[in-house]
């Protein structure tokens, strides 16, 4: 009998049924995790990556289970301004790097599908080499 390599947060899914072999072949990684929600899965996320008490750059309209995530994994939400897009404003999202060290990570929802711009942002992420 195979070993399980994932965890699961939530023993009502569909996950419980798939074969092991599948998860590896759908996400070709080793081992996953799969979480009922996403305010576990980005509490997940920022712990894995090692980050503790960092600045986490999210925008103003993000879900505050987001912002309680970030808090939850000893950092600390900075709340950024958006645009009429419902995307960062790429003024304040700037200020917001400049003004604040420790940044660990930047949180890009995507606003009814909009992700107006992104391919800024994620230049500008780069640069500064954050996640």
């Amino acid at each position: 009998m195979e070993k399980n390599i994932y965890y699961q947060f939530s023993k009502n899914n569909i996950l419980n049924k798939m074969p092991i072999d599948l998860i590896k072949k759908i996400t070709k990684k080793k081992d996953a995790v799969f979480t009922s929600n996403c305010s576990t899965a980005i509490f997940l996320l920022l712990k894995s990556l090692g980050l503790k008490n960092k600045k986490i750059i999210v925008p103003v309209n993000i879900c505050f289970d987001v912002i309680l995530s970030i808090i939850f994994s000893t950092n600390i939400p900075i709340i950024v301004d958006t645009n009429d897009k419902l995307s960062y404003d790429i003024l304040e999202f700037k200020l917001s790097l400049q003004s604040n060290d420790k940044v660990g990570a930047v949180i890009f929802p995507y606003a009814f599908g909009n992700s107006h711009n992104f391919n800024d942002i994620f230049k500008i992420c780069k640069k500064k080499k954050l996640f």
